[in-house]
């Protein structure tokens, strides 16, 4: 009786192999095991066999969390990333681009490019997290990372930039700022579309906020919205952004939920402020 852990291996070099699962439940006959009952593992499901990305593919969460210690993706592949929270412990990249389209959220650990010019684009809805602070990645000043829709999570607080030098840009999405200890700062990156938002919260790998002891994002650099461009601020998990310098361009500055903070007398002077939702403004 309760749960049992099982544990089934299956691996497809190429043509159309399958695997069927069957099981005789208490008092009844054999028959296909269904989903109806199968539990996730409450823990993260590690996956050691080295994943090999050389076509448009698709990676699904089933688990609650699963990781991959090993994944290479080819340039000039789109790896779609769905499911639960999926993450890799190392994600090696070649020179060239790369598009990652997450639903819900991917993790990529130590990026290896051996110092080639990266060029990262972001699609989907969800959240590709860049969470590797201790050893050097996307060194190439040639190397970007281009946000067409939902974010880029960036873990701050470590020895490193986690974006080394690829610059950012959002086009038509964001951008997801998290700290792994204390409070952080983060320059104000160029955003080419329309829409594009900056938004701090806790990320996986990364510290909430407590009441009373907010977690405090400082956006350096001056804040410049043109006028057909809006730019949206907002937090979570007990996190603030704190936005200084000269607000310029004529665009608008939406607060959705949380808190912002202006610093200087002249950071919205050049901007249209605007609430949505719930959001709150200082």
């Amino acid at each position: 009786a309760g749960l049992h852990d099982i544990t089934i291996g299956h691996y497809e070099g190429g043509g159309v192999a399958g695997l069927l699962v069957h099981y005789t439940p208490p008092g009844g006959v054999d028959q296909l095991l269904p989903n109806s009952v199968l539990f996730p593992d409450a823990n993260e499901t590690v996956f050691e066999n080295p994943v090999n990305v050389t076509q448009n593919s698709t990676i699904s969460g089933v688990a609650i969390a699963s990781r991959m210690t090993n994944l290479t993706v080819n340039s000039g592949v789109t790896l779609t990333v769905s499911g639960n929270e999926v993450a890799a412990t190392t994600t090696n990249l070649s020179a060239g681009t790369t598009t990652f389209n997450v639903s819900e959220s991917f993790a990529t650990g130590t990026i290896v490019d051996g110092g080639a010019d990266i060029d990262i684009v972001k699609s989907g809805p969800g959240v590709l997290v860049f969470d590797n602070t201790a050893t050097p990645q996307l060194q190439n000043v040639g190397s970007s990372i281009t946000v067409n829709e939902g974010s880029a999570g960036i873990l701050l607080g470590g020895a490193l930039n986690p974006i080394g030098n690829a610059s950012i840009t959002f086009a038509g999405g964001g951008i997801s700022l998290s700290s792994k200890a204390g409070d952080q700062s983060f320059a104000i990156p160029a955003f080419a579309g329309n829409e594009a938002s900056i938004i701090a919260r806790q990320l996986p790998s990364g510290v909430a906020g407590i009441p009373g002891a907010p977690v405090n994002i400082n956006l350096t650099g001056n804040l410049s919205v043109s006028a057909a461009q809006t730019l949206t601020l907002g937090t979570a998990d007990n996190y603030e952004i704190n936005v200084g310098g000269t607000g310029s361009g004529g665009g608008t500055v939406a607060i959705n939920g949380g808190v912002v903070n202006g610093k200087t007398n002249s950071v919205l002077q050049g901007v249209n402020v605007r609430l949505r939702s719930d959001g709150g403004a200082s």
